[in-house]
C-alpha cells in the first residue's frame, strides 16, 4: 500500500460540497473550551494568539448533530465548518453513498468521479474507504477528530490555486466568483480511529501525510471542496 497515495487520494476525495443542514446549534460549548495559560507579564489578547491556543470540543452528547467528537479553535473556524468535517468523515466510514451524494454539489461530484477514472459515486466511495481501511488495518470508525492547524485563503491565496482550478473545471467559472472564504484544515494530533476488535489508534501512525480538507464558503454556505 502506498500510504502517500492514500493520503493524497483522501485529499481529492474531499472535493465535495455539503448542502448544509446537519449542524444545528446544540448546547453552549463554553464548558468544553480549553484555554492556554499565558505567562505573567506577557500582554497578549486572545485575538493575537496562534491557532490552537483556545480549543473547543464539540461532543455528540452536547451537540446531537455532531457525529464524531471534534476539537477545533473557535477563533479560526466556525462551528458549522467543524461540523462539516465531522459529518463527512462519519458518512465515509459508513460508506453511505446516498448521504455523500447529498453532500456533493452534483456538477462537482460528476467531475471528481470522472477525474478519478471511476464509473460511479458508489465506486468512488468504496475506493476511498478501501484506501483508508487498508492503511488503518481493517474496518474502522473515527472516534476523535483533532483539527490541529489551518491555512486561510485570505492570508495565503496561492495555496488554493489547485482547488480553485478543480472547482472551475467541474462547475464553471462563475462558482469561484461566489467564494467568500477559503480554508484548509489539517487533521493530526490525537485524531483517532477504532478497529473492529475495539483497538483505538492514532491516524498519524497509519498515514505518512496528514489528512487535509478544504472548506469554502460559496453563496453564503460552507462546503467541503
Amino acid at each position: 500500500m502506498n500510504l502517500k497515495r492514500t493520503a493524497s487520494f483522501l485529499t481529492a476525495a474531499f472535493v465535495m460540497i455539503f448542502s448544509f443542514t446537519s449542524c444545528k446549534d446544540g448546547k453552549s460549548d463554553k464548558d468544553n473550551m480549553i484555554e492556554m495559560n499565558i505567562p505573567d507579564g506577557i500582554g497578549m489578547s486572545e485575538s493575537q494568539l496562534p491557532y490552537g491556543a483556545t480549543m473547543t470540543e464539540l461532543r455528540p452528547e452536547n451537540n446531537p448533530e455532531v457525529r464524531i467528537t471534534t476539537e477545533y479553535d473557535h477563533r479560526f473556524l466556525e462551528k458549522e465548518e467543524a461540523c462539516l468535517v465531522s459529518d463527512y468523515l462519519y458518512a465515509l466510514q459508513k460508506k453511505d453513498t446516498e448521504q455523500i451524494k447529498k453532500l456533493f454539489f452534483p456538477a462537482l461530484m460528476d467531475y471528481v468521479v470522472k477525474e478519478a477514472e471511476m464509473k460511479s459515486a458508489e465506486e468512488y466511495v468504496e475506493y476511498s474507504y478501501s484506501n483508508l481501511s487498508g492503511a488503518f488495518g481493517g474496518d474502522f470508525e473515527f472516534t476523535y477528530i483533532d483539527i490541529t492547524d489551518l491555512t486561510n485563503g485570505l492570508d495565503e491565496p496561492d495555496a488554493f490555486g489547485g482547488v480553485d482550478a478543480r472547482i472551475t473545471a467541474g462547475t464553471g467559472s462563475d462558482t469561484i466568483g461566489s467564494v467568500t472564504s477559503k480554508k484548509m484544515v489539517v487533521l493530526e494530533g490525537v485524531t483517532m480511529y477504532r478497529l473492529g476488535d475495539g483497538t483505538e489508534k492514532m491516524v498519524t501512525k497509519a498515514l505518512s501525510v496528514p489528512i487535509s480538507i478544504c472548506i469554502y464558503r460559496i453563496d453564503g454556505q460552507y462546503y467541503i471542496v
